[in-house]
Formats: C-alpha cells, structure tokens, sequence
C-alpha cells in the first residue's frame, strides 16, 4: 500500500487543525493596529517602507505594543496588496502579501 495517501491525509489534517490559531493570531494582532495619517510615521520608516514595498504608501498604521511599529500597506494595479512592519528607524521586521478581491 502506498504511504502517499496517508502523507495527504495527514497534511490535510494538520491544515485543518492549525488554520484556527492562525486565523485567531491574525485577529489578535488586527486589534492592536490603529490608522494613523502617513505625516505621522517617522521618515526614516516611510522611506525604508517604500523601498520594501517598491510603490506608493496607501494606508499607514501604529501597532501598539512595548515599542513603536508601524504598518505600511500598498496595492498594485492588480490589486494585490503588500504590507510591511517597519520600526521608527527604518528597520523591516516582517512583510506581508494578499490578493484583494
């Protein structure tokens, strides 16, 4: 017998079972973002943001938390949305991607 189809099933499984927490993460972290006007992130953040993103900042956001971190997003013509956290001085602590429907 094939162990293929016990991998897949596994697979699936874990899919399954972990898409909870990480929808539950996503909201936790959604609830610390307030938007703030883009004149409010310091320039060294929007300047590096840019880069990372390569375009035009759409939307900025203040993360609360122990330290100031800002979210920057943008949207191709595709519509297709980029977004980055970014410190205060410039530095990328993580990139996000996602269709827009």
């Amino acid at each position: 017998m094939s162990k293929m189809p016990i991998l897949l099933t596994g697979l699936a499984a874990l899919a399954l079972a972990t898409a909870p927490a990480l929808a539950k993460e996503n909201r936790a972290e959604e609830a610390h973002e307030k938007p703030i006007a883009l004149s409010q992130v310091p320039k060294a953040a929007v300047d590096a943001a840019q880069r990372a993103l390569g375009g035009n900042i759409t939307k900025a956001e203040i993360i609360s938390g122990k330290s100031r971190v800002y979210e920057l997003s943008s949207t191709d013509a595709s519509g297709k949305g980029k977004a980055v956290h970014v410190t205060a001085a410039g530095k990328i602590l993580k990139t996000e991607t996602e269709d827009h429907d």
